[in-house]
């Protein structure tokens, strides 16, 4: 069953409905020799602009997922598509929780899916076997991501990798509640390699058959005939030697290593630096457990930095030419429900905070019926008034290009759609060229996250980019030469230079960790960064002398309509299901659904009974 809001993007249902009953459950059933019964539910949510989705099976089999797609920024960006990804990850989880095998299963009978093993088990047993689900049927994932790659091989060489004991949702140190994706995912993907996948399978076969919860050690050594903690130092091991050999290659890979000077030192997850128009501070976003998500500037020329803005975290930032205001995101409580995104403006003379408002005449067809604009990634003209941004409504994504005007240039004047939501599409990081005729941004389509230019107009004028690489965060040189983006295509995220008068690339770093989201100062003699160490996200800086830097080829791949190439192991398993294709279709629009599914209003009578698909002796009750 699929429940979704009723202006939600269609295709999500449509799509969730064939993909499920005709491709994903018998996939899983047939590999994981077990078959949930009963009736699995699964909800559309649009409440967040963040992405997400989970999964439970009591009191009841329920998937949820978000509309959202994730950024470039989020961990998440490796797919080849997001609906499938997240589907596929969150059904794992209903296969997994609900095995039950022995004397466990006897106990559903008087306990229901309480009785459930699999339910008491670490969390990098749970969420890491669904990491590896997402990887071996599709030929992107989290088991394949360079983003978890760099998390593994900085936390190698840094010697901060962390034990078995610490894969727990509440870890407080970088990456936080994300190791047990990224180490559990990983290390589950290895213990495939290394056994089977078989084996792999009949571990948590015999974990679920169990009846003694947390007692990893014997469906262990059934399985692998090891323990899980001597396995896991195993793989730390080889994790380790790899990430050595790694930076042995990149160290004598090339003779061209720029000086770069870490900036701060706070840690967990930064994003957005950039440089404020006068070239003296640094602006920037930081979130951690010990001082939450604010907005801070830093003074180039040395001494501490400034909070600005408190319970905000924006992915990006934009001056106004002047200097005097900046425009960033917020998330925000909208009707008690949504977390959703608006665009506010902020004043650096007097302090104060605006929300961006769209005049009224073009409230209806802009405004979100949470109240919120659900945007992100702002910028803003060399003429001081036009802002362009990334808009995130029903799960879809669109470019828009308005006029700031009104008291405080805190008014959306003639907004208009300049590149339209489609299936399959999301936009990220829009940024002007310097003369404020082109747009800059990057494009995820059919598997491809690529770097794009656009007049205006909307009209697309170039593809900077075209191939299975994680191309993002494009920004100008202020003199318009130069166009940087980061990209891993050498298998960390890197910085790269493309000349716009048609000269050759230029790779402006070649870091062992990795480095994003690049800003050039206004006197175009160095760039910020977001790099990355052992302790999470920082603010770093070198020279920018492009023509120094090494020169490499960027040839654009052939077009397809679907790239789901793996760009690294494992491969992916033979006869995964087939990604449904783009649908078009107007905004709005139901797609008819198969003759075997029938389209009702929303009603929770239902789930309120006793005996809905399972049997119940502990009732849940949950409150918003």
């Amino acid at each position: 069953m699929i429940r979704r809001p009723p202006r939600s993007t269609p295709l999500y249902s449509s799509a969730a409905s064939d993909v499920y009953k005709r491709q994903l459950f018998p996939y899983m059933s047939q590999r994981y020799g077990w078959e949930p019964d009963g009736r699995t539910t699964i909800i559309i949510n649009d409440q967040t602009d963040f992405a997400n989705g989970s999964a439970t099976i009591v009191p009841n089999k329920v998937v949820t997922l978000y509309a959202t797609q994730p950024t470039e920024t989020s961990g998440l960006e490796d797919y080849d598509d997001w609906l499938f990804a997240v589907l596929v990850h969150e059904l794992a989880h209903i296969f997994h929780l609900d095995m039950a095998y022995g004397l466990p299963w006897i106990g559903r009978f008087p306990l229901g899916k309480y009785a459930s093993m699999n339910l008491y088990t670490p969390a990098w047993i749970v969420e890491g076997f669904a990491v590896y689900e997402e990887t071996v049927s599709s030929g992107a994932g989290r088991g394949r991501s360079s983003y978890v790659d760099m998390a593994l091989r900085t936390a190698a060489l840094e010697d901060r990798f962390p034990g078995i004991d610490q894969g727990y949702r509440g870890f407080a140190d970088w990456p936080f509640g994300n190791l047990a994706y990224f180490f559990g995912g990983r290390f589950q993907v290895w213990l495939a390699s290394k056994f089977g996948e078989e084996a792999l399978l009949h571990y948590h076969r015999a974990y679920a058959s169990d009846p003694i919860p947390y007692f990893t050690y014997l469906p262990a050594e059934i399985a692998f005939d090891q323990s899980l903690e001597s396995l896991w130092n195993e793989w730390e091991a080889e994790v380790t030697r790899e990430a050595r050999s790694f930076a042995d290659k990149v160290r004598t890979s090339t003779t061209y290593q720029p000086s770069v000077t870490r900036l701060t030192n706070y840690g967990g997850d930064l994003s957005g630096p950039r440089y404020s128009p006068d070239g003296k501070w640094i602006l920037f976003s930081t979130d951690s457990p010990k001082d939450g998500s604010r907005m801070r500037r830093l003074p180039v020329k040395g001494g501490e930095d400034e909070v600005l803005v408190d319970d905000t975290f924006s992915k990006a930032v934009a001056f106004s030419p002047d200097g005097r205001a900046l425009y960033f995101q917020q998330t925000e409580i909208n009707q008690r429900y949504y977390l959703h995104n608006s665009l506010l403006r902020f004043d650096l003379d007097d302090g104060g905070a605006a929300r961006l408002e769209i005049e009224k005449k073009s409230h209806d067809d802009f405004v979100a019926p949470s109240g919120s604009l659900r945007a992100r990634d702002p910028d803003v003209a060399s003429d001081g008034f036009s802002i362009v941004f990334v808009q995130a409504p029903y799960g879809g994504n669109r470019l828009i290009l308005a006029n700031l005007g009104g008291k405080g240039g805190a008014t959306l004047r003639s907004p208009k759609v300049i590149v339209p939501a489609a299936p399959d599409v999301q936009l990220s990081s829009p940024r002007f060229s310097p003369d404020g005729t082109l747009i800059a941004l990057s494009r995820f389509q059919g598997g491809r996250r690529d770097i794009l230019l656009y007049e205006r107009s909307g009209k697309q004028v170039e593809e900077i980019t075209r191939d299975r690489a994680l191309d993002v965060d494009p920004t100008w040189s202020p003199d318009g030469k130069w166009l940087l983006f980061a990209s891993d295509r050498d298998g960390a995220s890197n910085l790269y230079a493309h000349p716009m008068d048609g000269g050759p690339v230029r790779q402006l770093t070649k870091l062992v960790t990795g480095a994003f989201q690049p800003s050039v100062s206004p006197d175009g003699k160095s760039l910020v960064f977001r790099g990355y160490s052992a302790d999470g996200f920082d603010v770093y800086q070198m020279a920018f002398e492009p023509e120094k830097a090494p020169i490499v080829s960027l040839p654009l791949a052939d077009p397809v309509a679907r790239d789901a190439t793996p760009r690294r192991l494992p491969a992916p398993n033979k006869g995964i299901p087939a990604l449904p294709p783009p649908v078009a279709q107007a905004a709005g629009e139901v797609p008819a659904l198969d003759p075997t599914w029938t389209l009702d209003d929303y009603t929770s009578a239902d789930t309120l009974l006793p005996f809905h698909d399972n049997w119940n002796l502990f009732p849940t009750a949950a409150v918003n």
